[in-house]
């Protein structure tokens, strides 16, 4: 079944939110590594030991990491049958079926509903980046909205192919 959308969109603040917890880490080790008064006040103070103090920053950069790798990307693609998106790698993925869908509309969100899978006041939102969605009503009366850099391109996509996939059906948009 052929692909007629794949889109991709990166958030560029989550890379350099890591890029700046790497260098963090990297400074947290050094300044233990060089500074024996600050370990010897941690350790009498804190009671964290050498070892705690290089694990913390190197678990902390590996979790940052990973929800970097997960959530920094999202690719959606529509075939003939159903709309398709998912995060990174493909770890978390969502699909629905054309049939599914009552109405198709762009949105602009507001600014404080955030980046990554979020619950709003009508239903979810899946979002990497920007302000930008694509909210999609279900015939069900679900909603949800797909973040995008491209609401009209994606907006288009999604209509054709619900257009074509309508028409086969023998049914009409209104």
């Amino acid at each position: 079944m052929p692909v007629k959308y794949y889109h991709r969109q990166t958030n560029w603040l989550t890379l350099i939110f890591s890029v700046f917890s790497l260098l963090v880490s990297t400074l947290i080790i050094l300044s233990i590594e060089f500074d024996q008064e600050l370990l010897q006040n941690l350790n009498h103070y804190f009671h964290i030991s050498k070892t705690e103090m290089y694990l913390y920053p190197i678990l902390t950069l590996i979790v940052i990491c990973l929800i970097t790798a997960i959530f920094s990307s999202m690719i959606i693609t529509i075939n003939k049958q159903e709309i398709k998106w998912h995060f990174g790698p493909g770890i978390w993925h969502k699909t629905i079926n054309l049939a599914d869908i009552e109405n198709l509309q762009k949105v602009r969100n507001k600014w404080w509903y955030g980046w990554g899978i979020r619950r709003y006041k009508s239903g979810w939102l899946y979002n990497v980046s920007g302000l930008n969605a694509i909210e999609i009503t279900l015939k069900s009366g679900k909603q949800f909205r797909l973040g995008t850099d491209e609401p009209e391109k994606l907006y288009k996509s999604i209509n054709k192919i619900l257009e074509k996939f309508n028409r086969a059906k023998g049914e009409h948009i209104g």
